[in-house]
């Protein structure tokens, strides 16, 4: 079970019409948790959007592979550009990697198609429903990591009542 943690432990995050907080690393749910999580690295608009919405549209950005691509690299876990290398070969905008939504195992199962990237194939403008997987979403501001209040307590994994 993931437990609350103290008011003194959180901060609210400047520019973020106070929903996202910034707690220790051992606090956060891939830590505190036997799960896997994925995080989907993007702008801070779309990150917002996808969680708030669960609703992620397959783009035409890869026309011949098509999908959803998620990584195993956590947020704070490389530098800005480590993770833009990593991640896209350092061909992206890094504006695209100060956001990501971060989702638990579930219905979608993704495949291997890099060291640090993971895909589920779905055609072009396809809407994938990812209500039951999403835990939350975090931002790059100021030099540090913030989070959705859902990465430190995602319902997945708490025990059964």
């Amino acid at each position: 079970m993931v437990a609350a943690v103290s008011s003194e432990q959180i901060r609210t995050a400047t520019g973020a019409g106070g929903e996202l907080v910034a707690l220790d690393p051992a606090d956060l749910a891939w830590n505190r948790s036997d799960e896997r999580f994925w995080f989907h690295y993007t702008t801070r608009a779309a990150a917002r959007a996808i969680a708030t919405g669960g609703i992620y549209e397959v783009g035409d950005r890869h026309p011949k592979t098509p999908g959803l691509y998620v990584s195993t690299v956590q947020p704070g876990a490389l530098g800005a550009e480590e993770l833009l290398n990593a991640l896209f070969d350092g061909t992206r905008e890094i504006d695209r990697t100060q956001a990501a939504v971060v989702f638990a195992d579930g219905a979608l199962t993704f495949e291997r198609v890099s060291e640090h990237a993971w895909r589920y194939s779905a055609p072009v403008n396809t809407e994938l429903d990812l209500t039951d997987q999403i835990v939350g979403w975090a931002v790059f501001e100021q030099d540090t990591w913030t989070y959705s209040p859902g990465m430190y307590l995602p319902i997945r994994s708490q025990p059964d009542p």
